[in-house]
């Protein structure tokens, strides 16, 4: 045992401490000893030393619970507003975040000035967009872009949750305030956002003012339909970004404005290397098969970007617009059964499935489908009429002998037993 630890053994409280702290300046980040500093500073009723030391083991250690409840029982009596901060932050540690939104509300009025709060309602709205509070959170961020020396951050947060509820006007407002309230060098982020934005509005004239992007200022051009001068920055900057998807998607932009869509269908591809599941890709073939005339691609590909963004029921609508033009396309019919299958419409999916089978006899996943609906709907005749023919196309599959075995005995109890003999003859290769 140490003399540290025996002289607190012994109750020796001021001796102990000592030598904790002789200890501690040997070994500055030991959690251990920083908590027996703050408990024993306590004991003899040394507060601010206590305060010091739960403090520097946060600084090692966030997640330290003993040191926000000695902190939180120091400043119960001495300071409110730092009382509800690190309560607060007990709170937000054991993620009881409703908890944690109080506690900051209640800091917030014991601050003692705008700057003092100003770090809390940062925390105070971030911890309303993690609990699904998006106007409450607006609310602070509209306090805090109302105070002097707020950063960037603030407007940033304000406008991005004001694209979340789809109030495009109010985040373009937001990044116009940020320009006129904060200097260039203490916006890094704000001038591209807000010229993304304005894009999104249909104003390409101010987001070219404001960008210095060249991608973005290429995508003003062509919205603004300055074919010319988009193409010529287009060739002026290829070099620099053949690495970069965003260069092939406008390209792509720019060759369908000009109606040559074959060469747009091609940027397209390129495009489509870099990320294959982007939902602009069938976007954008959907649109020039849409400008060709060739409607069947375009409501495959409408179907498959709707599909992408979660819309299954549009997607759905668009394959059947598809099928019923071209009814003899076994990937798509595939496709839709698939669709079906997983959505639970098990009868629908069959009839696709059955389609399948019309034009590939042989496709094993439509006839295992066909069985297991079969089987769930009783009609053990028709389930054992797949799996044979399953048998001939995959006769060495296991679980198919298993299954037909337990369809012919299924079948033999509601019929002739001597049926069930010669069908599980034949199966067994024995008669």
């Amino acid at each position: 045992m140490t003399t540290a630890a025996q002289f607190e053994e012994n109750e020796q409280w001021e001796e102990a401490y000592e030598a904790y702290k002789k200890d501690y300046a040997h070994n500055p980040k030991s959690i251990e000893l920083l908590e027996k500093l703050g408990h024993l500073a306590l004991i003899l009723n040394k507060k601010d030393e206590a305060e010091n030391y739960y403090l520097k083991l946060l600084e090692i250690d966030k997640s330290r619970i003993v040191a926000y409840d000695q902190l939180i029982d120091i400043y119960s009596e001495t300071n409110k507003f730092k009382y509800y901060v690190y309560r607060g932050n007990k709170h937000v540690i054991e993620d009881q975040l409703t908890y944690a939104a109080g506690d900051f509300k209640k800091a917030i009025e014991h601050a003692n000035n705008e700057k003092e709060s100003m770090p809390v309602r940062f925390v105070l709205a971030d911890i309303y967009e993690k609990i699904e509070k998006d106007n409450n959170a607006i609310d602070e961020y509209l306090r805090l872009t109302d105070m002097e020396d707020v950063n960037e951050i603030a407007f940033i947060k304000l406008a991005k949750l004001y694209q979340k509820t789809d109030y495009l006007t109010g985040a373009i407002e937001t990044l116009e305030l940020c320009i006129k309230k904060l200097p260039e060098d203490k916006r890094p982020e704000t001038n591209e956002y807000l010229a993304d934005l304005y894009i999104r509005n249909s104003q390409p004239d101010l987001a070219l003012n404001l960008t210095k992007n060249e991608l973005t200022k290429i995508r003003c051009l062509i919205d603004m339909s300055n074919l010319e001068e988009a193409f010529n920055l287009l060739e002026e900057v290829k070099d620099k970004y053949l690495k970069e998807p965003k260069y092939y998607s406008l390209s792509a932009q720019y060759y369908f404005q000009k109606r040559d869509y074959e060469r747009a269908l091609s940027e397209v591809e390129k495009f489509a290397e870099f990320d294959s599941n982007s939902p602009l890709i069938y976007q954008m073939r959907a649109l020039i098969y849409e400008a060709t005339g060739d409607k069947y691609k375009e409501h495959v590909n409408w179907a498959k970007y709707h599909f992408l963004r979660g819309d299954k029921d549009i997607a759905l609508n668009e394959y059947m617009i598809a099928y019923s033009i071209i009814d003899s396309d076994a990937s798509l019919i595939d496709t839709i059964a698939d669709f079906l299958y997983v959505s639970d419409d098990q009868t629908q999916a069959a009839e696709f499935y059955e389609k399948l089978l019309h034009i590939e006899p042989e496709n094993r996943k439509a006839l295992e489908r066909l069985a297991e609906f079969r089987e769930k709907i009783g009609d053990t005749y028709e389930m054992i009429r797949y799996l044979e023919r399953l048998k001939k196309v995959d006769p060495r599959n296991e679980m198919v002998d298993k299954k037909l075995e337990e369809a012919y005995s299924k079948q033999a109890m509601g019929g002739n037993p001597l049926d069930f003999v010669k069908k599980l003859f034949t199966f067994m290769k024995i008669g």
